[in-house]
């Protein structure tokens, strides 16, 4: 089939290509773009059940912007700009501006004790529940459970209702911890090996590699509570 052909009196110009430059008939001009009928993927929200709504807020306001500070360029979310704003609205005297501001330091100083103090008493429910299932066991005369994570794990800051875990979260994640254990318990005789042989020689300073171990495992013992150091350290530190 021959190329249909211009009319001699067709003019080139805008929307008017030459011959050999315009598509032949039937011949897409994008053939490597979207299949015909494919809708475009849509981005992923940020969680599983979030609004459509509350997705594109959060979307906007974590979006990263470019600002000028000083000499220097800066980027940051979009909600920090924002409050960035708000703080410097506040410093020059608008009062809108520093009730706002004091109304939303405060909202998130709330939250964050009454988010604190739940998981305060939740930890303290969690400890205290396994203690009474403990002396059970004990009186019965059974062997102890091991949860994970394990109470003894669980260290509770009544100061400031602080919550921190020494151990495993997850039964997952309890062979990797195990597995660690066990290579600083390695760690640790493969060190006093090498200090015990240092000692019979003499000598006066540590190498750079061997204090540096001493103290991870310095570090380590800092961190772990009683029953994993008794593990990894043994009864006996020399």
């Amino acid at each position: 089939m021959s190329e249909e052909k211009p009319p001699k009196t067709y003019l080139v110009g805008y929307a008017r290509p030459p011959a050999e430059h315009r598509f032949a008939k039937g011949q897409s001009g994008n053939p490597a773009g979207r299949p015909r009928g494919k809708k475009s993927a849509r981005p992923p929200r940020f969680a599983f059940g979030l609004a459509p709504t509350r997705g594109l807020i959060l979307d906007e306001a974590y979006r990263a912007i470019t600002l000028r500070e000083g000499t220097r360029t800066i980027t940051m979310p979009t909600i920090q700009a924002v409050m960035r704003a708000m703080a410097m609205g506040a410093l020059k005297g608008n009062r809108l501006a520093q009730k706002n501001l004091a109304e939303f330091v405060q909202k998130v100083e709330r939250d964050d004790f009454e988010l604190r103090m739940a998981q305060f008493k939740s930890a303290v429910d969690y400890k205290d529940s396994w203690e009474a299932e403990f002396k059970r066991c004990d009186d019965l005369g059974i062997p102890r459970p091991d949860p994970v994570p394990h109470p003894d794990d669980i260290e509770l800051d009544v100061s400031n209702g602080g919550v921190r875990y020494h151990g495993p979260m997850t039964k997952a994640d309890k062979a990797k911890f195990e597995a660690g254990l066990d290579e600083a318990a390695e760690l640790v005789r493969q060190t006093r090996k090498l200090e015990r042989r240092a000692r019979r020689k003499g000598e006066a300073t540590v190498s750079p590699n061997l204090a540096a171990t001493r103290k991870t495992l310095d570090q380590l013992d800092a961190f772990l509570t009683p029953r994993y150091r008794r593990r990894v350290f043994g009864d006996d530190e020399g």
